[in-house]
């Protein structure tokens, strides 16, 4: 596990030191100034430092804002492609950084879960892909009808699957079975997602519930969608639940009393995807009205960005590790990379022969994999667009994919009523 470097201004000292203390007592390892040795080359040192964190928490004030050194560290920090978390402890948010989501803790306070769960994820990132060729581990049987969703469980150790037979599965993994069937939708299963602690499997579909189940058994939310519901998402605090509907809402609901929380309206068309952004602050949506959207989370208000360019229906959308990032899939046959904080469409992937289904980042934001209705999954490379791998042996549409945890392995769903697991070799 990294370090965390602390970037920010000696004024605010008595706050980077119960920062270093909290963050201690979770056990998350820190790095600032004061640890430097007496006659230490200061910048080398600093740099040394900065390159051997995982990321860099910038506690930002006009004090900072102003230091010299404050704007070198961040500089350093993304040129080596570091991310980056501010703390906003007064003021305003620096110029650099007002592209990021921050953490507002002007009233003294020490950052929250959520905050502490960012920084661990970053912290336990596993190493880009190597470059290996995937090979086929498993080949799931069991649904007798479309898989249209795969998620793995936080641990790794369980993958839950969703499909037109009007049935969800739990897959122990390595091996893949015996697989533990939920029963109890009155339509297709269209989706699935586990709660952030991995003690809650949610699932959702044509008939407009959401199932919570734990240890087998379930508990049933009725939700105000008129149609469809198409995808969903827990908060990464676990707390909320965002539904995705054909009826062009989302909807977001308490998990615990299953009221609902707030409605998000604006698509012109079906809302077929919805993730929470990593810091739990945003929710990206995607439309059939070709159009994905960021909002504020849990908040009725227009949305903070529409990311509009593709030519025909969105049919998925996800956020990098760092939410910097949005990856979109379309009926245009195209996977677009957006700018998660101007909306502006930074590269377009093309290689499916095909409508591309779903898109999903690696654990390490390095990679995004695609599936499409050429039975194809692809594998493609973030910083320059590259398709890097071409993954065959499935016999009808893809139309689900997703990374193990560790990024070391890919399932995908598929029309031919199967779900493949991919090896992408040995983790570094």
């Amino acid at each position: 596990m990294g370090q965390i470097f602390i970037s920010y201004s000696h004024d605010d000292h008595e706050y980077v030191e119960r920062l270093v203390d909290y963050l201690a007592a979770h056990e998350i390892l820190t790095w600032h100034d004061k640890r430097l040795e007496p006659g230490s080359m200061w910048l080398d040192s600093l740099a040394a430092e900065i390159e051997r964190s995982t990321a860099m928490v910038v506690v930002m004030s006009p004090s900072s804002q102003r230091s010299e050194m404050v704007t070198n560290e961040i500089s350093f920090a993304k040129n080596r492609r570091k991310r980056i978390f501010p703390l906003l402890l007064s003021g305003e948010p620096h110029f650099g950084l007002r592209h990021l989501q921050y953490t507002d803790v002007s009233d003294n306070s020490l950052p929250g879960p959520a905050f502490l769960r960012s920084l661990r994820r970053v912290r336990s990132r596993p190493a880009p892909l190597p470059a290996l060729t995937p090979k086929p581990a498993h080949t799931l049987h069991g649904h007798q009808g479309l898989v249209l969703g795969v998620a793995y469980s936080p641990d790794g150790g369980r993958l839950a699957s969703a499909s037109t037979d009007a049935t969800a599965r739990i897959w122990d993994l390595p091996g893949g079975g015996p697989a533990q069937t939920l029963t109890g939708h009155s339509g297709l299963v269209l989706a699935v997602a586990w709660s952030p602690d991995g003690g809650q499997l949610a699932t959702t579909g044509t008939d407009r519930s959401v199932f919570l189940w734990r240890s087998g058994t379930a508990i049933r939310h009725r939700t105000r969608h008129r149609y469809a519901i198409h995808g969903l998402c827990f908060s990464p605090e676990g707390n909320r639940l965002a539904t995705a509907s054909a009826d062009n809402t989302v909807r977001v609901t308490d998990v615990a009393t299953g009221l609902q929380v707030a409605t998000l309206t604006g698509h012109t068309g079906p809302v077929v995807d919805v993730r929470y952004g990593p810091a739990g602050e945003t929710i990206l949506t995607a439309s059939s009205d070709t159009t994905a959207r960021i909002w504020r989370a849990d908040v009725e208000d227009a949305p903070l960005a529409t990311l509009a360019g593709h030519r025909n229906d969105v049919t998925a959308a996800a956020f990098s590790p760092d939410g910097t990032l949005v990856a979109t899939s379309s009926v245009d046959w195209t996977i677009r990379i957006w700018d998660s904080a101007s909306g502006a469409e930074l590269r377009t992937l093309v290689g499916h022969n095909g409508t591309v289904n779903t898109v999903e980042f690696s654990p390490d934001g390095s990679h995004v994999a695609s599936g499409g209705d050429d039975a194809a999954v692809r594998i493609w490379r973030v910083a320059d667009g590259a398709l890097v791998h071409t993954l065959t042996g499935h016999q009808g549409p893809v139309f689900a994919v997703a990374y193990s945890p560790d990024g070391g392995q890919l399932a995908s769903g598929s029309a031919d009523e199967s779900v493949r697991l991919w090896d992408l070799g040995q983790r570094g």
